[in-house]
């Protein structure tokens, strides 16, 4: 079974992503967070149990903490997670220096584009 979690601060885009994973892949667990404190504070139960396949889909820009600040803190909570899950930066920035630092680190699978479609949804489960 799949998990993905997904984390932004804008409640209507995980409507919209949540909708277009259901419409991809009816048999995928979602997770929704509006806040990327309260993801953190739920990490253990978000861990458990194991799933084949785990993805978090993390905005990177958001009010309390940055998508990069949200994964450097997955780590230091649970320093072995980008082994057993996949972690990406969701953005609608054209920012190179946002994709210059997510290619930088080694935890970050990748950086995509908002609104999530079917062709990066087929190419990241």
């Amino acid at each position: 079974m799949t998990r993905i979690v997904l984390v932004d601060d804008d409640r209507t885009i995980n409507i919209i992503h949540a909708a277009i994973i259901r419409r991809f892949r009816a048999d995928i667990e979602i997770v929704s967070y509006e806040s990327a404190t309260k993801m953190l504070d739920d990490l253990e139960s978000l861990l458990t149990p194991n799933f084949d396949k785990l993805i978090f889909l993390i905005d990177i820009n958001m009010p309390e903490i940055s998508g990069f600040d949200c994964i450097h803190k997955l780590d230091a909570t649970s320093p072995d997670l980008h082994h057993r899950a996949s972690l990406y930066l969701l953005t609608s920035s054209l920012d190179e220096r946002d994709r210059a630092m997510a290619k930088m680190d080694p935890k970050i699978r990748e950086m995509l584009a908002k609104p999530l479609d079917d062709h990066t949804l087929k190419r990241i489960l």
